[in-house]
């Protein structure tokens, strides 16, 4: 298990930022030692010093890999949704929570009202989220295709990072980031606008949901 990231001489990996001198290493590991983190053995073989660490050490990187991911949690899932739940009840301060569900899509939290229609209706949208990004991700991603094996046969890192990112800033490699794109979008159509962007919904089909009073023939 490694103990420090940090290359003494900033020789070995010069990826890395953090450096530091032998003295402030092997410092590092008397620290660790002296708190029973870490234990040095003999090699039998070889009579080579070897550093393990510690049942105590393992517990101490348990709590704190078990804290991180619970951190980690709490920013993709609980944050969004607590910004949601306190946007609801500024709008409006007497607004009943047990009347609506709340889902994700991707990691964006969305809500509608308890009901079987509700529910369906819910369902049917987010099932066309998932599968126009899907559509448009793979449209995407063929555009970039002849750039993105160019770099990949030069081994060109940095070529292939930013056809990424370019598909990234376009469609979004993920559902959530996809979602996020329509809804800035939507923001400043208008309400049609809106429809099309969030439903995918084309003129006609938009047209067809109008009743037939206020529906514009060819002629006018």
């Amino acid at each position: 298990m490694e103990f420090c990231n940090c290359d003494p001489q900033g020789k070995k990996d010069p990826s890395k930022p953090a450096k530091c001198s032998y003295r402030t290493l092997m410092n590092y590991k008397k620290e660790l030692m002296s708190e029973k983190l870490l234990k040095k053995k003999i090699a039998p073989e070889s009579g080579w010093p070897l550093y393990c660490v510690t049942k105590k050490g393992r517990e101490k990187v348990e709590k704190q890999r078990i804290k991180l991911g619970v951190d980690s949690l709490a920013e993709k899932w609980i944050n969004p949704l607590r910004n949601l739940l306190i946007r609801m009840k500024k709008e409006n301060p007497n607004v009943d929570l047990d009347r609506y569900c709340f889902t994700f899509m991707g990691d964006i939290p969305t809500i509608f009202h308890k009901s079987v229609e509700n529910m369906e209706s819910h369902i049917a949208f987010e099932r066309s989220i998932w599968e126009r990004h899907q559509r448009d991700l793979s449209t995407v991603q063929k555009k970039y295709d002849e750039e993105y094996y160019t770099a990949f046969k030069k081994g060109d890192k940095a070529g292939i990072a930013r056809v990424e990112a370019k598909i990234e800033d376009e469609v979004g490699w993920r559902v959530g980031s996809y979602f996020r794109k329509l809804l800035k979008k939507a923001e400043k159509e208008d309400i049609a606008g809106r429809l099309m962007t969030l439903y995918g919904l084309t003129e006609e089909m938009l047209e067809e949901m109008v009743i037939p009073s206020q529906r514009t023939t060819k002629k006018e």
